[in-house]
């Protein structure tokens, strides 16, 4: 009988990988893309930049990589709290809680996205703009699901689903920006814990047409 041989995996090229990501993650959130290079990257993670290549084509490449990687993260998050059991108000209150904390724990990669998106999303081929637009539209779908189900229950205000899931991202972003500008003033999660106490008032009064 022939005999099924899985994929193996290669501990050392895993570790090279990690350590040009956080290389480059520690580069990118401090000096930016266009001040960053290829061979930065390298020297920090303390390989060549020939191995390098091995893993991205470009600068260009790497960057999205981690700005996307960690996108993915909060796009898991909000398709999580849309499939998960419970009320919207319950539903969006975790996901509140979960996202906060994926950026003090990501921070460096929350940093990375927002420069992306602030002040170097021009500079980016057509292909990884419209990734990104892809992305951004995944997470407002999934929010709208949330928000849909929160009409239903009468907890939400009957108002278009788009708009209000964009108002509500628009809200958390923004606190996202004032934490990022100067996270010893303002507490994210302090922020948060008032965010979904003022929701739960509001919701309370219960909403009809």
């Amino acid at each position: 009988m022939a005999k099924t041989l899985g994929l193996r995996k290669n501990p050392l090229k895993d570790e090279r990988e990690q350590a040009f990501k956080q290389a480059a993650l520690k580069l990118f959130s401090t000096k930016g893309y266009h001040k960053t290079t290829m061979a930065e990257v390298a020297l920090e993670a303390g390989f060549g930049k020939g191995t390098l290549y091995w893993y991205w084509k470009s600068k260009e490449e790497l960057y999205f990589a981690l700005v996307e990687e960690s996108h993915n993260e909060f796009v898991d998050l909000v398709r999580r709290a849309a499939e998960m059991e419970g009320t919207a108000l319950e539903k969006l209150a975790w996901l509140g809680k979960e996202t906060v904390e994926l950026h003090y724990r990501e921070r460096d990669y929350t940093k990375l996205s927002w420069k992306m998106r602030a002040e170097e999303l021009e500079t980016f081929s057509p292909e990884y703009v419209e990734r990104m637009h892809e992305n951004n539209a995944e997470i407002k779908r999934e929010l709208q699901r949330i928000i849909e189900q929160g009409i239903e229950e009468g907890t939400l205000p009957p108002a278009d689903p788009y708009y209000l899931a964009c108002m509500l991202l628009g809200l958390v972003e923004g606190m996202e920006i004032q934490w990022l500008e100067d996270p010893e003033a303002f507490d994210l999660r302090k922020a948060m814990e008032m965010v979904l106490s003022l929701g739960a008032k509001v919701a309370g009064q219960r909403w009809s047409d």
